[in-house]
């Protein structure tokens, strides 16, 4: 790459322009023929630099909940437990972890459902003996990280909640178009003198009609911008770790804003507490070798105090691509899984019923009044 790649790259990360010839609109920003333009972005693409040109959404206010799972699985299912995972549709990454509880996922639900629900299915499917859901509380520090859990640090601080509550469900005002428009905008923009007029054609709409559709997502706090997207490994060349640590309630919020001030720590939350894992503060950091991190805990220790900590390496890492919203997908997993699950173990310290996915309705109900 010289230096017009890297320009145009920021340009492109910053967001393109919503107007008719987005392309020829940076092109004259940088000072360049489109076509040159066009040409640096396909191989940009074709060497692996950036993975699509799509719509940045906010999740939050798209009615989306986030949490953060990890399981105990037994050594001789943890493959197994690890492909059920896997083959969610809003599971972001799986990832292996020398502990008790050893796969740690991310996962995303839609409005009009509980991150409980699709947790507790999981938790059954997968055989795993102890299922946690770790909420974000409170975020000290948010950005790009080092790990594949990447997207959790980029959305923590829209997810924060209550302490092991529910976060309340978030009903956007969304029209069916509205929601169609969103499925598009997450394929890749066509390289083309007026990519738009590609999209509105899916849609039978008219070109001024879409953009006027995408302005009013952008305006209404949907849509962020349409920007590139840089594939996680090309971003983040170092697999971090994560260290947790156990700190009283009322020292979390000091300790957490001092362990984020950290130029090695890459993202840092309070999360829910168990009594088996009584871990408060996470952070993910740059390096994901056990010898530097326990000399970085003891460093941070320095300034914030010695607490218990535990130190998370990644023994593996599974990462898909950007998930998508409101993927019609996800209902048919619901009613596919059904029909498979496994015998109640124990999750978040609970037992649960066949009927409990039943009565949650009664919880999302509850949330709305």
């Amino acid at each position: 790459m010289d230096d017009i790649d890297r320009r145009l790259l920021s340009l492109l990360e910053q967001g393109i322009p919503i107007q008719l010839q987005p392309y020829d609109a940076l092109a004259k920003k940088i000072g360049m023929d489109v076509a040159d333009l066009l040409l640096r972005i396909s191989t940009m693409k074709a060497d692996g630099v950036i993975r699509q040109i799509s719509g940045i959404f906010d999740t939050r206010r798209l009615g989306y909940q986030f949490a953060l799972g990890a399981m105990s699985l037994p050594a001789e299912i943890v493959e197994y437990g690890e492909n059920i995972i896997f083959d969610h549709p809003g599971v972001g990454f799986v990832c292996r972890r020398p502990h008790e509880f050893n796969v740690w996922f991310s996962l995303y639900v839609p409005p009009m459902t509980l991150a409980e629900d699709h947790m507790h299915r999981l938790h059954r499917l997968s055989g795993s003996h102890r299922t946690l859901l770790l909420p974000a509380i409170r975020c000290f520090k948010s950005g790009a990280t080092a790990c594949a859990a990447d997207e959790v640090w980029e959305n923590e601080r829209e997810h924060e909640t209550d302490d092991r509550v529910p976060s309340r469900v978030i009903l956007p005002d969304l029209t069916p178009t509205d929601i169609e428009c969103i499925r598009v905008l997450q394929e890749d923009l066509p390289l083309v003198d007026e990519p738009f007029q590609k999209l509105a054609e899916g849609l039978k709409l008219g070109e001024v009609a879409f953009l006027q559709l995408l302005r009013g997502l952008v305006q209404r706090g949907y849509l962020r911008r349409m920007a590139a997207v840089v594939p996680f490994r090309r971003a983040r060349a170092v697999s971090g770790a994560t260290i947790a640590w156990q700190v009283p309630q009322e020292r979390r919020q000091e300790v957490g804003k001092g362990i984020a001030s950290n130029p090695e720590v890459c993202g840092c939350c309070q999360r829910a507490t168990y009594p088996d894992f009584p871990y408060s503060i996470y952070a993910v950091v740059r390096s994901g070798e056990r010898d530097e991190c326990e000399a970085l805990a003891r460093e941070i220790g320095s300034k914030v105090g010695f607490w218990p900590h535990v130190i998370l390496t990644n023994l593996s890492e599974r990462k898909k691509g950007r998930l998508k919203y409101f993927d019609e997908g996800l209902d048919a997993w619901w009613d596919r899984t059904r029909k498979g699950l496994q015998p109640v173990f124990s999750f978040m310290g609970e037992v649960r019923s066949d009927q409990d996915t039943d009565k949650d309705q009664d919880v999302v109900d509850s949330l709305m009044e």
